[in-house]
């Protein structure tokens, strides 16, 4: 079996729709379709989720809602009228949003979540009548009652193991050649209660189906042609990548790939399961492939990837090495405020902690501190405004040439490296640089390793 997640864009719209359809009827082997909330269908327009994100927060705070409700009914109509769908279909998914509307007496999360889900729950809805319509054998699976189940920790939503063997079960087919359409982005926990992942989380519904049915393939479609080397915001026309592993796509994703979302891997990667990135708009094309081990690598960098908004809390005492537990005590410091630790290189006599700046806003900065002065940190220096900037390759271990080729690249645009950091299994080498540089860094660095690409 072949489980294919479809995104926003994928399903934007009637034509959009069509598409996907097309895709899942093309092949018997995809039986399970991992849909999103409609996304833009212009550069001007608003997704569904931001229009389900703006209905929440103002009708928890008894706000009028009428505005917002309409678009919201407007795209599920025009939807199912260009489908050539009965317009009931519209009517009763907008009516059960503005039951759901009336339900302020929930938790804040759990009103949220309840709304918010609500785009790919449509997404799904309208794609099985669509498939009934063409005359393909279509199910809908909601999340909750076929045993996706969730929890939270530390304010993030967690997977529960026990999910994979509950879908194994529910998502099997119960006709032939049918296809089960299960919407993204959410689940449920012990009660029942919808939860949500973070956003772009419909590429974690996706790997954990996949996972809990032993796929063959994970096809993630989009509206991008491969995975590229780097942003083509960042650089025009780059390489497409053909192949790359499961490792080389968490380092890049960390740091801000967007094509999978970061967390959506692990499920696959546990059973080696395949990933294909497809472009919905050009299904023929070859796309980008992840796999679990790659087999001939002849390039040491596989792709380049940027990420602003980083500070760094340098610290300096001397003999800080001999001090056994202290960096222990210092990410206590960290962990005690909520804020999670990116990086923490050390030297003789110091140690810099680097965080992201959203998690690390004035006020917990104060008392993070003042926390450290309490250990003997007599002078904290922090540095905000940093970009990461991280070469990936597997290629890098059979590879000597590497860090030096970086560091001329970036010495010849004079850019001001500030922290270097290279992992033990030489996959990346990272390296912290103001925002300002970072502009000039990316351009540089793949100049010096894909200029044979064009």
């Amino acid at each position: 079996m072949i489980v294919c997640k479809f995104g926003g864009t994928s399903l934007a719209d009637a034509v959009q729709i069509d598409k996907a359809a097309a895709i899942m009827m093309s092949d018997p082997r995809r039986g399970i379709m991992v849909v999103s909330a409609p996304g833009k269908r212009f550069s001007a327009d608003t997704k569904v989720t931001d229009l389900l994100f703006q209905l929440a927060e103002l009708a928890y705070s008894r706000l009028d809602t009428e505005a917002v409700m309409a678009a919201v009914r407007d795209r599920l109509v025009a939807m199912v009228l260009d489908l050539g769908l009965k317009l009931e279909i519209a009517h009763s998914l907008n009516q059960t949003l503005a039951a759901r509307l009336l339900r302020r007496d929930l938790p804040r999360r759990e009103f949220y979540d309840q709304i918010v889900a609500f785009g790919e729950t449509c997404s799904a809805r309208i794609m099985v009548q669509y498939l009934r319509s063409l005359g393909r054998d279509a199910r809908f699976a909601d999340p909750v009652s076929h045993g996706l189940l969730l929890h939270l920790e530390r304010g993030h939503t967690v997977i529960d193991e026990r999910s994979y063997a509950a879908l194994a079960l529910s998502l099997l087919p119960r006709k032939d050649r049918e296809i089960i359409v299960f919407p993204g982005f959410y689940g449920g926990d012990e009660n029942g209660h919808i939860l949500t992942f973070s956003r772009g989380g419909s590429d974690i519904s996706g790997s954990v189906v996949t996972a809990a049915v032993d796929a063959e393939l994970y096809e993630n479609w989009s509206d991008v042609d491969h995975v590229y080397a780097v942003n083509p915001n960042l650089v025009p026309n780059p390489c497409p990548i053909h192949e790359m592993s499961y490792r080389e796509m968490r380092e890049l994703a960390y740091i801000g790939f967007t094509i999978v979302h970061p967390e959506a891997l692990q499920p696959v990667f546990l059973k080696k399961i395949p990933i294909a990135v497809k472009n919905t708009n050009k299904p023929q094309g070859v796309g980008t492939r992840i796999v679990a081990d790659r087999g001939h690598i002849t390039h040491p960098v596989t792709g380049i990837a940027a990420a602003d908004h980083f500070c760094a809390i340098s610290l300096r005492k001397v003999l800080i090495n001999h001090q056994v537990g202290i960096l222990a005590s210092i990410l206590n410091v960290f962990a005690d405020e909520g804020v999670s630790v990116e990086h923490a290189p050390t030297g003789i006599d110091s140690v810099s902690i680097v965080v992201r700046e959203v998690n690390f806003p004035p006020e917990k900065e104060e008392r993070v501190l003042s926390q450290l002065k309490a250990l003997g940190f007599v002078a904290p220096v922090v540095a905000r405004n940093l970009s990461s900037v991280m070469l990936v390759g597997e290629g890098m271990l059979d590879s000597i040439t590497v860090v030096s080729r970086a560091a001329e690249a970036l010495a010849k645009q004079r850019i001001s490296v500030e922290v270097m950091l290279q992992d033990y299994y030489e996959i990346s080498i990272l390296f912290m640089m103001s925002e300002a540089e970072r502009e000039r860094a990316v351009p540089a660095l793949y100049a010096e390793f894909f200029a044979d690409c064009h």
